[in-house]
Protein backbone atom coordinates (compact mmCIF):
# COMPACT_ATOMS: atom_id res chain seq x y z
CA UNK A 1 0.00 0.00 0.00
CA UNK A 2 1.02 3.64 -1.03
CA UNK A 3 0.83 6.33 1.37
CA UNK A 4 1.21 9.65 0.36
CA UNK A 5 1.43 13.07 2.01
CA UNK A 6 -0.18 16.37 0.41
CA UNK A 7 2.56 18.79 0.15
CA UNK A 8 0.74 22.33 1.75
CA UNK A 9 3.75 24.40 0.70
CA UNK A 10 3.18 25.14 -2.54
CA UNK A 11 0.81 27.48 -4.00
CA UNK A 12 -1.38 27.62 -7.49
CA UNK A 13 1.76 30.18 -8.83
CA UNK A 14 4.18 28.04 -7.78
CA UNK A 15 3.02 24.50 -9.62
CA UNK A 16 4.17 26.75 -13.05
CA UNK A 17 7.35 26.70 -12.24
CA UNK A 18 9.65 22.76 -12.61
CA UNK A 19 11.78 24.17 -9.84
CA UNK A 20 9.76 23.88 -7.11
CA UNK A 21 9.16 19.95 -7.77
CA UNK A 22 10.63 17.36 -6.20
CA UNK A 23 12.30 14.30 -8.11
CA UNK A 24 9.69 11.91 -6.49
CA UNK A 25 7.00 13.78 -6.42
CA UNK A 26 3.59 12.05 -6.91
CA UNK A 27 1.08 14.19 -8.93
CA UNK A 28 -2.71 14.12 -9.26
CA UNK A 29 -4.16 15.76 -12.08
CA UNK A 30 -7.35 17.22 -11.76
CA UNK A 31 -7.89 18.15 -15.45
CA UNK A 32 -7.18 16.13 -18.66
CA UNK A 33 -5.09 17.52 -21.02
CA UNK A 34 -4.47 16.85 -24.89
CA UNK A 35 -1.14 18.45 -24.87
CA UNK A 36 0.11 16.31 -22.16
CA UNK A 37 -1.87 13.11 -23.03
CA UNK A 38 -2.73 12.68 -19.10
CA UNK A 39 -6.20 12.09 -18.23
CA UNK A 40 -8.33 13.54 -15.34
CA UNK A 41 -7.93 11.74 -12.21
CA UNK A 42 -3.89 10.53 -13.42
CA UNK A 43 -1.50 9.82 -11.45
CA UNK A 44 2.48 10.64 -12.41
CA UNK A 45 5.98 10.72 -10.56
CA UNK A 46 8.12 13.22 -11.28
CA UNK A 47 11.73 11.62 -12.48
CA UNK A 48 13.91 14.78 -13.89
CA UNK A 49 13.48 18.83 -13.51
CA UNK A 50 14.77 20.93 -16.27
CA UNK A 51 14.62 24.17 -14.35
CA UNK A 52 16.14 26.40 -16.78
CA UNK A 53 13.89 25.18 -20.11
CA UNK A 54 11.23 25.29 -16.83
CA UNK A 55 10.21 21.20 -18.20
CA UNK A 56 9.03 18.48 -15.72
CA UNK A 57 9.44 14.68 -16.54
CA UNK A 58 7.04 12.45 -15.36
CA UNK A 59 6.17 9.03 -15.46
CA UNK A 60 2.82 7.55 -15.61
CA UNK A 61 1.64 4.12 -14.06
CA UNK A 62 1.62 2.77 -17.32
CA UNK A 63 5.23 3.45 -16.86
CA UNK A 64 5.39 6.24 -20.11
CA UNK A 65 7.45 9.36 -20.08
CA UNK A 66 5.74 12.54 -20.79
CA UNK A 67 7.56 15.68 -20.45
CA UNK A 68 5.63 19.37 -20.56
CA UNK A 69 6.24 22.45 -19.21
CA UNK A 70 4.06 23.05 -16.05
CA UNK A 71 2.18 26.20 -17.10
CA UNK A 72 1.18 24.44 -19.42
CA UNK A 73 -1.01 21.92 -17.97
CA UNK A 74 -3.16 22.88 -14.67
CA UNK A 75 -1.65 22.30 -11.29
CA UNK A 76 -1.91 19.16 -9.94
CA UNK A 77 -2.10 18.00 -6.83
CA UNK A 78 1.58 17.33 -5.25
CA UNK A 79 2.19 14.60 -2.75
CA UNK A 80 5.05 13.32 -1.56
CA UNK A 81 5.86 9.47 -0.42
CA UNK A 82 6.92 9.37 3.56
CA UNK A 83 10.52 8.80 4.42
CA UNK A 84 10.37 5.39 5.54
CA UNK A 85 11.37 5.08 9.36
CA UNK A 86 13.12 1.47 10.40
CA UNK A 87 12.38 0.69 14.08
CA UNK A 88 14.35 -1.21 16.14
CA UNK A 89 12.63 -3.42 17.95
CA UNK A 90 13.05 -3.12 21.72
CA UNK A 91 13.79 -5.87 24.13
CA UNK A 92 11.21 -6.92 26.79
CA UNK A 93 11.94 -6.25 30.41
CA UNK A 94 12.21 -9.65 32.19
CA UNK A 95 9.56 -7.99 34.83
CA UNK A 96 7.43 -7.15 31.94
CA UNK A 97 6.95 -10.13 30.83
CA UNK A 98 6.61 -11.93 34.05
CA UNK A 99 3.52 -9.52 35.41
CA UNK A 100 1.94 -10.46 31.43
CA UNK A 101 2.10 -14.11 32.81
CA UNK A 102 1.09 -13.03 36.69
CA UNK A 103 4.20 -14.23 38.26
CA UNK A 104 4.21 -10.73 39.88
CA UNK A 105 8.30 -10.83 39.94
Amino acid sequence: MLCIVPRQDLTGADRTWAERYDVGNVLRYSRSSKETCIGKGEYAQVKSIDAPKNRLTVELKDGTERTYDPRRQHSPAIQQEPVAQKVEPQPAHTNDIAQGFGLGL
